[in-house]
Formats: structure tokens, sequence, C-alpha cells
């Protein structure tokens, strides 16, 4: 299933795009760090995202909608490869974490948006 592989596919694919982006204005040891913490926050991102999403689907019962969900996720997608990077002192950490939060959004929005429907379809 996809949702076993999503993990290593967004590592190899943000910790690479991260290590790009650093490479040509950096020494190595930079690229390889600004794409070794992009991997590794992609990978345990992904990993937990599915059961945050899950976690706070069931607590939010009478206490959070989908949006409300939905930002609060969105903030880790955010703020923790931000933090990360700049404390690594990588050169160019917008370029570095764009393409992981797009696509991360994308991805937190079919498991937050999708999951309900999903949910009211089998329940039906």
């Amino acid at each position: 299933m996809l949702t076993n592989s999503a993990p290593w596919l967004a590592a190899i694919g943000y910790g690479g795009w991260a290590a790009y982006s650093n490479y040509a204005e950096s020494a190595v040891s930079v690229w390889l760090l600004a794409g070794s913490i992009q991997a590794g926050f992609a990978f345990t991102a992904t990993l937990l995202l599915t059961q945050a999403v899950a976690y706070l689907s069931r607590w939010r019962q009478s206490r959070l909608n989908d949006t409300q969900v939905f930002a609060l996720c969105s903030m880790g997608l955010i703020s923790v490869p931000l933090v990360l990077h700049v404390w690594a002192g990588t050169p160019s950490v917008l370029l570095s974490i764009f393409p992981g939060a797009l696509i991360g959004h994308i991805y937190l929005a079919s498991l937050v948006f999708y999951r309900d429907t999903n949910k009211a379809g089998e329940v039906s």
C-alpha cells in the first residue's frame, strides 16, 4: 500500500531536493546536512502525519472541525523543518522546504478531508 512506502518516498524525494537546492552555493557538508535534515523530517512527518490525523479525527468528536485539524497539522509541517534548517544554518531554507511543504499539505488535505468522506460513505 502507498501509505507504507510514502515515508521512504518522502525521505528520498525531499532529502534529495534539499541537497540539490543547496549544492551550488555550499560545501559538501552543508548540502549533505540540509538533505539529511529534510529527509529525516520528511520520513518522520509522513509516518506520523497519518496517525496524528487519525488521532485528532477521533479526539475531535465535538472539539475540532476538519479545518482546525488541518491547521494544527499544517503548523507542524511548516515550523519543524523551518526551525531545523535555520538551526543547521542551511543557506536556502525556503527553497529546501517548499516542495515538502507543498506536497505535504496536499497529502494532509487528502488525509483530513478524504478520510472523513470515505468514512461517511462506509457508514451510509
